[in-house]
């Protein structure tokens, strides 16, 4: 599992160095305008054709937005007690909502419960990526657009659009052709790469004197102490099967994905700040997913 985790984020070592080599002759700018309006909707697309939903699965979704309207309505308290800024306020509610589901949930949920997990862990990221893409980027837009500017920046991002028609084809058991499958499975992991190659850029700009530690701070306690606290508890309620609980509080409590940077970029919402919170929430993650999995043999979820 480590080594795994070790080797996709080979991928934000080749950024930060073509960045720190380069300097403007790499411009992360275009990495992220190219991963957003073109990629990732192919991202989208392919992976709501990979595998026909159904009613029982269709049910997934429900229990995944029920956890992230806990921490959406925690966070956004928190931000707003103790922060006036509202770019600040933005970021910390986006960090505690929108983690990196695919690049670490999905592997992390097959090394810890095997490849049962994947039907699960593959549909909460496609969910996790209309989140992004919807909430996302009104929150990140906001920091800097007016509400109406916001409203505007979200429906004009393509994902939500192609997801949808995804979405619609396969409910309606239109099945993709094997050679333009493939050609999307490329474009697919070509999302995922251009996201890690980014934090890797952003890596690269990020100072120890400039951390926003106030910012840093609430992250990191909200992120790991206090929404697990609020969330184990109401997923052990729902009494669903071990291998869907355990399943959802992984995916909820998986650092902040690499495509909070893409955003802050994108919309000028303090993109330097954000990737250093994802990069200190990715490296407390690996000693935090200890105590996970001990906690997860002390409810039953893992034998």
């Amino acid at each position: 599992m480590f080594y795994s985790i070790l080797a996709i984020y080979c991928f934000v070592l080749v950024g930060f160095f073509a960045k720190k080599w380069f300097q403007e002759q790499v411009q992360e700018r275009s990495f992220v305008v190219l991963s957003v309006y073109f990629f990732q909707p192919i991202l989208a697309f392919w992976g709501l054709s990979t595998r026909p939903l159904n009613s029982e699965l269709l049910l997934v979704p429900l229990y995944f937005f029920a956890g992230i309207g806990i921490c959406f309505a925690v966070s956004f308290a928190v931000a707003t007690l103790f922060f006036k800024d509202t770019q600040e306020r933005s970021i910390l509610t986006a960090g505690a909502i929108i983690g990196n589901t695919g690049n670490l949930g999905i592997p992390l949920g097959i090394a810890i419960f095997g490849e049962a997990s994947v039907v699960y862990t593959s549909l909460m990221t496609l969910c996790n990526v209309f989140l992004l893409q919807s909430v996302g980027v009104l929150l990140y837009s906001r920091g800097s657009y007016s509400l109406r500017a916001s409203l505007s920046n979200m429906i004009k991002l393509p994902v939500i659009w192609v997801g949808l028609i995804a979405l619609g084809l396969n409910l309606s058991g239109v099945r993709i052709e094997e050679n333009i499958f493939r050609a999307l499975e490329m474009g697919a992991h070509t999302a995922l790469t251009f996201q890690l190659l980014t934090f890797g850029m952003f890596l690269n700009q990020v100072k120890l004197r400039s951390l926003n530690i106030k910012l840093l701070a609430h992250t990191t306690f909200l992120k790991f102490l206090v929404l697990p606290t609020l969330l184990f508890p109401f997923l052990l309620w729902l009494e669903l099967s071990p291998l869907l609980t355990g399943a959802l509080i992984l995916q909820l409590t998986v650092p902040m994905a690499v495509n909070n940077i893409n955003f802050a970029s994108l919309y000028y919402c303090r993109p330097v700040d954000v990737t250093s919170m994802v990069l200190t929430t990715s490296v407390l993650y690996i000693g935090y997913l200890g105590g996970m999995v001990w906690a997860f043999k002390v409810f039953g979820i893992l034998d």
